[in-house]
């Protein structure tokens, strides 16, 4: 074979190389931006506490006692989410509006209620047997929050880090649980 033809046929090797390389760097950059994008409209749920699956997050009608919603942790219940490895890193909360604004909400060392409803006990380790400590309140939920739970009994909701902004909730409609 001439030399001429041994550096074309390297030369083609190397375009093809290239290309390769280029496609997977595309298909991997739009992989992440699709990623990115639809954690904005989708959940999935891996904690016990509620059904676990798939869930529509929709960001439209009015919220309220009974509404399933998704929501990032308050500040210092995130980092307890994280330091116990509760959760990973970023991923939201899915709980239900148990408490609206004006609605009646008391916790205290053994159980939370919402209008007089007990919406479960309040424990006072983890599951793991680290302390955990009640949101001790008994009054009416302030405008612009909202108090949440879920009826697992392990649940990290309200009744450890309080109530959370209105305006942080996202209505979750469940699309694939089990």
């Amino acid at each position: 074979m001439p030399e001429s033809m041994n550096v074309l046929s390297k030369s083609r090797t190397s375009r093809h190389a290239v290309r390769l390389l280029v496609g997977i760097l595309l298909l991997s950059c739009t992989t992440i931006a699709y990623v990115s994008v639809a954690a904005h409209f989708f959940l999935w749920n891996i904690s016990p506490s509620a059904p676990r699956g798939l869930y529509l997050l929709r960001r439209d009608g009015t919220l309220g006692a009974g509404s399933l919603v998704s929501f990032p942790p308050p500040p210092l219940a995130a980092q307890i989410i994280e330091e116990r490895r509760y959760l990973p890193r970023g991923v939201g909360l899915l709980k239900w509006i148990v408490a609206s604004p004006g609605d009646y909400v008391c916790i205290d060392e053994h159980t939370y209620t919402a209008n007089g409803a007990r919406i479960g006990e309040v424990l006072a380790t983890d599951a793991a047997g680290r302390p955990l400590r009640p949101f001790l309140t008994c009054g009416a939920v302030p405008p612009g929050e909202a108090f949440v739970a879920t009826p697992a009994r392990r649940s990290f909701d309200s009744r450890y880090f309080g109530p959370v902004p209105l305006s942080s909730l996202v209505r979750a409609v469940p699309l694939w649980t089990y």
